[in-house]
């Protein structure tokens, strides 16, 4: 009962906004992601309904335990934060609403043990978090929410295409085992490839990222918490759901996502260095960290099942880190100007990897793993890795000096933010000190070899030299070019600024119920034709994935 409760308590606060209990519903909305909370500790909970869609099974296993308290902890604590931030909103209401539907879908993710449960899920995130990038309804606000629409729905579309060629030789299979049944398929390297693109989109998989550093600065802080710490991870779930890993049946397309994974992560620092909004900076540092893992991934589809248990920890390690490292920075960017700084320091010391951090723990582990790479990719991964681990640490100590204390010789003008009292920065504490802890204790429980690894002279020096030198060059590079730095500009989305204009999309009505007034029906129906009209090139889109797919299964 409580798996099916995960899903239900933030759908009946979404649905409390449109009663008379709805001030009732804002004061328990933190409380939303609390089942999730406490099913992830419930192991072999389980749920089914075989009588909705094609079978619902939820439940928990293994891979989706972690993943989900991870996800619970960064929506309880971004919730929190949100309340008291979205406040004084005038749309607050339908922030909220949106905010509980894109937590209902993306925490469904972690739970579905079914295809087609997984996909409502995923639809569900993808579609109510649009509303959280267009929240303010600026320009550059529905600009970033066009873009992040066009590229949902090309996902979208990619992943119908797959899960119905998928459903045309396995029906709606248990997501438990399904890596195996797609080492066989008829169709392996067309559902390797959908799913590969489809997913590799919520996770910023270059040059399929290019919502991500729009979305992110749009945002409110507590979205943006959300959007960067678990939504990407979504796109994690889906690939390690629907992909064959460990199955060693793909090894011409592992070595093509390996180095998609390896440019992503360079790519990402460098473009985020020559940005000047923080938010941004944090976008592209989430692009360069979803490499790594996309690496990972790659790694996995070249290598047998016994080697890809072992590296498999290693992926959800560096889940865990990263999306409770940033977690704690896209909510500390709510701070005022002197705290911000401070709360940032830590987390972003655990991404760089400094020792005894999360971050460092991680790419330990990220190391072992790709120690067991075939053929040559170990001897050219392995000092790659460290190269990430400096230039990680460029991109860090650009963000710190983004939003460095205001006053001093150094300091950074005052923006004009409001101090907050301390319990204002609580989510942001609870965030930084989860983040500490969490990684290692699930470490010492699961990797218990790559923890004590972790702590030994070598890879305190391994983890150490990279941060040293990228402190160094840092360091050198504004005492002797300052100027030259602060001319390196990018535009945020990079790839995005040579899309062709498009009209804007109409701002986000204020919140109402749609049947409220006399000719409520009709009412309802103008503005969903006027809305669906904003769409045509995204729809037209959709319907193309959808023909060639058709065409696909004819064959």
């Amino acid at each position: 009962m409580l798996v099916i409760l995960v899903l239900l308590w933030p759908l009946l606060l979404a649905a409390g906004l449109f009663t008379a209990w709805r001030l009732s519903a804002w004061r328990w909305a933190p409380s939303a992601p609390v089942p999730a909370l406490l099913a992830a500790f419930w192991p072999g909970a389980h749920w089914e309904a075989p009588w909705l869609l094609l079978g619902l099974r939820l439940g928990l296993d293994p891979l989706g335990a972690p993943l989900l308290l991870l996800a619970a902890v960064v929506w309880l604590l971004a919730a929190l934060a949100a309340r008291r931030a979205m406040a004084g909103d005038a749309h607050r209401d339908r922030f909220l609403a949106l905010f509980l539907l894109t937590m209902a879908g993306n925490l469904g993710v972690f739970i579905a043990l079914d295809a087609a449960g997984f996909y409502l899920a995923y639809a569900l995130m993808t579609f109510a978090a649009y509303g959280l990038v267009i929240h303010d309804g600026r320009a550059v606000s529905r600009r970033a929410g066009r873009v992040y629409l066009v590229l949902a729905v090309l996902g979208e579309g990619l992943l119908v295409a797959g899960l119905l060629l998928m459903a045309a030789e396995f029906g709606n299979p248990d997501l438990r085992g399904l890596g195996p049944m797609l080492a066989g398929a008829a169709h392996k390297d067309w559902l390797v490839v959908l799913f590969l693109l489809g997913f590799g989109i919520k996770m910023g998989m270059v040059p399929l990222h290019l919502w991500l550093p729009l979305a992110h600065p749009c945002a409110p802080v507590p979205a943006s918490a959300v959007l960067s710490g678990v939504i990407v991870k979504a796109g994690l779930m889906g690939w390690l759901r629907f992909l064959p890993l460990g199955q060693g049946v793909t090894d011409a397309v592992a070595p093509w996502v390996m180095a998609i994974g390896l440019f992503s992560a360079f790519f990402a620092v460098v473009v985020g260095l020559a940005q000047e909004r923080a938010k941004t900076v944090l976008a592209y540092s989430t692009v360069s960290q979803m490499g790594l893992l996309t690496l990972l991934i790659g790694l996995g589809l070249a290598l047998p099942e016994i080697q890809w248990t072992l590296a498999m920890g290693a992926v959800v390690l560096m889940a865990l880190h990263h999306g409770l490292a940033k977690g704690a920075l896209f909510l500390a960017m709510g701070a005022d100007a002197r705290a911000r700084f401070w709360l940032m320091l830590w987390p972003a010391a655990a991404l760089a990897g400094l020792p005894l951090t999360a971050g460092a723990l991680g790419k330990k582990a990220l190391k072992d793993a790709v120690d067991m790479a075939p053929g040559v990719w170990a001897e050219l991964l392995l000092p790659l890795l460290a190269l990430s681990s400096l230039a990680t640490t460029l991109l860090m100590l650009r963000l710190l000096w983004l939003v460095r204390p205001p006053g001093g010789p150094w300091g950074a003008e005052h923006d004009g933010a409001v101090g907050e009292p301390a319990r204002g920065r609580a989510p942001v504490l609870g965030l930084v000190l989860i983040g500490v802890f969490l990684p290692w204790l699930w470490a010492g429980w699961q990797l218990p070899q790559a923890a004590v690894a972790a702590l030994g002279v070598t890879a305190l020096w391994d983890s150490l030299w990279p941060a040293l030198l990228g402190l160094g060059a840092g360091g050198a590079w504004w005492y002797w070019a300052p100027r030259r730095w602060q001319a390196v500009r990018l535009p945020e989305g990079d790839l995005a600024a040579l899309l062709p204009a498009a009209p804007s999309l109409p701002q986000p009505p204020a919140w109402q119920p749609l049947l409220s007034d006399s000719g409520g029906g009709s009412r309802l129906v103008s503005r969903m034709a006027s809305g669906f009209s904003q769409l045509a090139v995204a729809g037209a889109l959709f319907l193309a994935l959808v023909l060639l797919m058709l065409l696909l299964l004819l064959r």
